[in-house]
């Protein structure tokens, strides 16, 4: 059963830690030509996070694309920050993150001082146009790298 997570401490200090490492990313994509900036979605802007019994939490985020070279390139644009994304995982210390259809997501982690309580995040490229339309980035896998399709 769900429930709301009340350890607004563990929920800060968790918060801070995605900030920390999307921090460095948005710094790493500038280097790249991509300029961005991440928010936080969903239960977590809201302060309303929720957990199943003892199960994980995720926090959702959104990677908002303010300038890029060429915005058409989405193989370009996933590629890059999801390398990206992974050099940081790993100078923590951390498992590379999952590339799904519509988001990167991090393996679950948790604080040495409180090992029972595991979170993630998912992060979804995201670009907003002229008319105020949202756009999601879509990597549709075929089992051929070759031959995915990234829109």
């Amino acid at each position: 059963m769900y429930h709301f997570v009340e350890d607004k401490e563990f929920l800060k200090r968790a918060q801070n830690s995605c900030v920390e490492d999307l921090n460095k990313l948005v710094g790493s994509l500038l280097e790249e030509g991509i300029s961005a900036q991440f928010i936080l979605v969903g239960s977590g802007s809201r302060n309303m996070v929720t957990q199943n019994e003892d199960g994980d939490i995720d926090f959702d985020y959104n990677l908002l694309i303010q300038k890029c070279d060429d915005i058409t390139d989405c193989r370009f644009l996933k590629e890059t920050t999801r390398k990206a994304l992974n050099k940081i995982m790993r100078k923590n210390g951390l498992h590379d993150v999952e590339d799904s259809t519509s988001t990167l997501s991090s393996k679950c982690v948790y604080f040495k001082d409180n090992p029972d309580i595991k979170f993630s995040m998912d992060l979804c490229i995201v670009k907003k146009d002229d008319k105020g339309n949202w756009y999601r980035l879509i990597h549709q896998k075929t089992g051929y790298t070759n031959s995915d399709r990234y829109f």
